[in-house]
C-alpha cells in the first residue's frame, strides 16, 4: 500500500467501500517522534548571565516529501543548556515561539560568567522527543563586554573631538 492513494476493498456482501489511506497515514505520523534535529543553533550573549539561543527547524510541513520526516505535529522545542565540566544542573526550557522554516529563539538566564556551556535543541510531539541538535558551545564573558564597547565609543568620540579644529 502506498500512502495518499485511494484503495477499494469488498466485504463479504460484495459492497465496495472507499478507504482513505491518507487518514491512516496522518494518524500514523501523529503518533511518531520528530526524525530531524534542529539546525543552526547559536547563542548571543545579552549580558554576562543571559543568552539568546536561536535555531531553525529545517522541515516544511507543506512539502509532501518533508511531511514524513516531521514525525507528527510539532508541539514545541526543548532548549537544553548545560555545563559539562560543572555540577550545575542543566537549564531546560519548553519553547513554543517561531514558525517552521523561520528562526526560533529562547532567552536563557542564570548563566555563570566564565563557564563553558553547551546549547542543544530538540523538537517534541505528543509521542516524545526528537533528535537533539549538534551542541553549540559558548562561554559567557567574565567581564561585562558592554563596558568595553562604551569605553571604545567614548575614546573614539574623544579622539574625534580632539583632532577637530
Amino acid at each position: 500500500m502506498k500512502s495518499s492513494r485511494l484503495y477499494r476493498y469488498s466485504n463479504r456482501k460484495n459492497r465496495y467501500s472507499t478507504i482513505l489511506v491518507v487518514l491512516l497515514f496522518l494518524h500514523f505520523i501523529v503518533n511518531l517522534v520528530p526524525l530531524v534535529a534542529p539546525i543552526n543553533v547559536t547563542a548571543v550573549m545579552l549580558n554576562q548571565t543571559t543568552a539568546n539561543i536561536t535555531w531553525m527547524y529545517p522541515i516544511d510541513p507543506s512539502n509532501d516529501e518533508d511531511l514524513s520526516l516531521l514525525g507528527g505535529y510539532i508541539k514545541g522545542f526543548y532548549v537544553i543548556v548545560f555545563a559539562p565540566n560543572s555540577l550545575q544542573p542543566p537549564i531546560v526550557h519548553r519553547n513554543y515561539k517561531g514558525t517552521i522554516g523561520q528562526m526560533y529563539w529562547d532567552i536563557v538566564g542564570n548563566l555563570t560568567p566564565g563557564t563553558t556551556y553547551h546549547a542543544q535543541v530538540k523538537a517534541f510531539t505528543k509521542k516524545g522527543d526528537g533528535k537533539p541538535s549538534t551542541a553549540y558551545i559558548f562561554t559567557p564573558p567574565k567581564e561585562d563586554f558592554r563596558k568595553f564597547v562604551l569605553i571604545l565609543i567614548n575614546i573614539t568620540n574623544l579622539s574625534y573631538l580632539t583632532f577637530q579644529k
